[in-house]
């Protein structure tokens, strides 16, 4: 039922929100074409959401984004310690540019930017045979290791066999794709502390889950999916086609899961618990794997446009969709206009005229006529000016809602740059900026603070291994 309540799921307004905007970043066909007519799009909105990521990312992928602070002088090492720490499990061990850089690309297009942190644990199981072992041979084989799990199957004669588990512990950083992830319609804060219910979806292959840890039985009664058919996800592929998911051996079957966050009160005392609920299979009909109470939901999310009091906020498409969209229909008039003035309709006297050399518009080529008045120009009015005029200033109307981010990179901010030196541009611009400033504080309040707050908990609650620091030369 939370799933099919949930914002985001296929069909609502937010997943077609979402279609619409990729469309509109690949500058596909938009549907109202015309035979015969120019079919270019603008591209507006692919423009200024590159820009834009140009100018803020920088902010996010230095190897010290953030910064814990100490509570007291006697806290100032372990804060650097961990600063340090942080930092490097996010951007070396878990390509944090990359993350950070999809997240925030995910938000200037489709209103939310997410990312999950948590420690993926893979069991992985071999058996391994030894023939004529020494004594201290056979200790060494058998000797127990961290995250290895020995049972000797036969030991005897000279022969050793064994089954050995491996235990692996990650920390995973990991930006999710908006599309697969749901929420509760009526959320009322960007952050999802206290959210009733929300979700990731993700295709795994039945031996993922077999190595995840969860029971063969269940994994092998589940059904595959053929096809991954959400629209939204489709239109994430530049070509949009259709994912295919068909596996030629059954352990690559694709399992369509969802792992669940929601409150409910499971002990019946009134007060609900906040659980992890792993399930897979279609909607209908699926099964559930896994149930266990967590202590706080391992999704940060973040936005450029924050909307007061609601977890989704707004993208660069919400804004600069209708200045497209006049762009567009303003530069195919404008090619209209000059095809037609470059091959101007034509009266003609029937019979006085080489019809077929008429209707080849080919340049400089000869009509045939019979009498000089056999053919009459429709005189046609160039539109050039005034749509050259519409364009300027529907660019204008795009710097006033998506920023400065497109006019800064311009050939004139270039040479405005050039003739009045960096503090005169940097005035003349400093107005613009703020509003690139303020998405990229959106952004790093949001999303990159609640990631870094989450790794940092998941490793004190979670991590049982030592990490290797090293403070002034000693580790």
């Amino acid at each position: 039922q939370e799933i099919s309540w949930a914002s985001g799921t296929e069909g609502d307004q937010t997943a077609e929100n979402r279609e619409r905007a990729l469309d509109y970043y690949f500058q596909r066909a938009r549907g109202d074409e015309v035979a015969g007519r120019s079919q270019v799009v603008s591209g507006d909105i692919s423009a200024m959401t590159d820009a834009v990521l140009a100018q803020t990312l920088q902010a996010f992928t230095t190897d010290n984004a953030v910064s814990f602070a100490p509570q007291g002088p006697e806290d100032e090492q372990t804060a650097d310690m961990e600063t340090d720490i942080c930092n490097r499990f996010i951007m070396s061990e878990n390509d944090g540019y990359l993350q950070f850089s999809g997240a925030l690309k995910d938000a200037l297009l489709l209103r939310n930017g997410i990312i999950k942190v948590w420690i993926d644990i893979r069991t992985d199981s071999s058996t391994e045979t030894y023939e004529d072992l020494t004594p201290e041979e056979f200790l060494q084989v058998t000797e127990p290791q961290p995250g290895h799990e020995i049972q000797v199957l036969e030991a005897e004669e000279g022969t050793l066999k064994l089954k050995r588990t491996i235990t692996t512990r990650e920390l995973k950083v990991e930006a999710v794709p908006p599309e697969n992830f749901i929420y509760t319609r009526n959320h009322t804060s960007i952050y999802l502390d206290g959210i009733r219910f929300c979700a990731e979806r993700k295709f795994r292959t039945r031996s993922e889950l077999k190595e995840m840890g969860f029971p063969k039985k269940k994994v092998d009664e589940l059904k595959s999916s053929t096809l991954d058919d959400k629209h939204d996800s489709i239109a994430r592929n530049p070509q949009k086609l259709d994912d295919q998911q068909e596996a030629w051996e059954p352990s690559q079957d694709q399992i369509e899961c969802w792992e669940c966050y929601l409150k409910i009160d499971r002990d019946g005392d009134g007060i609900s618990e906040q659980l992890r609920v792993i399930y897979a299979g279609q909607i209908n009909g699926g099964t559930i794997l896994d149930t266990q109470e967590v202590a706080w939901i391992p999704f940060a999310a973040g936005t450029v446009f924050t909307v007061p009091h609601r977890f989704e906020g707004l993208s660069l498409f919400d804004k600069l969709r209708s200045i497209e969209d006049a762009s567009t229909a303003a530069m195919r008039q404008w090619l209209d206009n000059a095809n037609h003035a470059n091959n101007k309709r034509i009266g003609a006297v029937e019979g006085q005229v080489n019809m077929d050399d008429l209707v080849n518009s080919r340049p400089g080529g000869v009509v045939r006529i019979k009498r000089p008045d056999a053919l009459v120009p429709i005189e046609s009015s160039d539109v050039g000016p005034s749509v050259a005029a519409l364009i300027q200033f529907l660019q204008s109307k795009r710097a006033e809602l998506g920023g400065a981010a497109l006019d800064l990179q311009s050939a004139e901010a270039q040479l405005v740059g050039s003739q009045v030196g960096s503090m005169g541009l940097d005035r003349s611009y400093s107005v613009k900026e703020q509003l690139a400033a303020m998405m990229c504080r959106n952004f790093a309040e949001t999303l990159v603070r609640t990631t870094y707050l989450l790794v940092h908990q998941t490793l004190r609650e979670f991590w049982q291994q030592p990490i290797p620091y090293q403070v002034q030369g000693q580790w």
